[in-house]
């Protein structure tokens, strides 16, 4: 996705909305990694790097919409949310409870598995409604 929308600001000559984007991104994982690293070590670091490219997906969004029209189901957005925090809560309490790095590994893969299938199949359902 973050791809798709970069490539639409370069192809329609906003290099500038792209720097934009970018530079936010950079000052927002400088940042994070500052404040994260030092309590979390390399998972610090990991989130500060998901957050920043979430960001410089968030502003590249903004700006193709100012180019083409986007337009994203707030249902679908709704739904993507719901999942992925009830992904996160599963993915902490069974962090918290099981020692097990086979059973958290396992556990982890099922549960993205699960979330890819519940996420395609919401998109899909979402996508064919809008085009009826």
């Amino acid at each position: 996705m973050l791809q798709l929308l970069s490539d639409l600001n370069r192809f329609s000559n906003c290099e500038k909305d792209m720097l934009i984007a970018v530079s936010i991104g950079a000052i927002t994982n400088i940042l994070m990694n500052a404040v994260l690293i030092p309590r979390f070590y390399q998972n610090g670091a990991a989130i500060a790097s998901v957050a920043s490219e979430f960001i410089v997906m968030l502003c590249d969004a903004y700006f193709v919409k100012r180019i083409i029209e986007l337009r994203i189901p707030a249902k679908v957005v709704m739904v993507t949310v719901i999942i992925s925090m009830s992904v996160i809560i599963c993915t902490l309490i069974v962090h918290g409870h099981v020692s097990s790095m086979f059973l958290r590994l396992l556990f982890a893969g099922i549960t993205m598995v699960m979330t890819f299938v519940a996420l395609s199949a919401k998109s899909i359902i979402a996508m064919k409604n809008g085009l009826e």
